[in-house]
């Protein structure tokens, strides 16, 4: 959702912002589970088409929420999908 249309539909920056990273983060876990992912965030960024910073920001809210687990540097998980 753009700036704008969120603007245009009444909605505060926070309502926008939480929209936003919401959208990006079902993103990230879209790609957590395909057979080519990598547990890159500069591939995640690529692939989601979001910036690097929205990625790291998204990881740590996965992260902290438990939909996302990080078993290793290599091996992720998405929980409760």
């Amino acid at each position: 959702m753009t700036h704008a249309l969120g603007v245009s539909l009444g909605l505060t920056s926070r309502d926008i912002s939480e929209a936003y990273l919401h959208e990006s983060g079902r993103r990230v876990l879209d790609l957590v589970g395909r057979p080519d992912f990598q547990p890159r965030s500069r591939w995640l960024a690529m692939m989601a088409g979001i910036p690097l910073d929205d990625v790291n920001l998204v990881l740590q809210r996965l992260l902290q929420s438990r939909r996302l687990t990080m078993i290793n540097r290599i091996t992720w998980i998405k929980e409760g999908c």
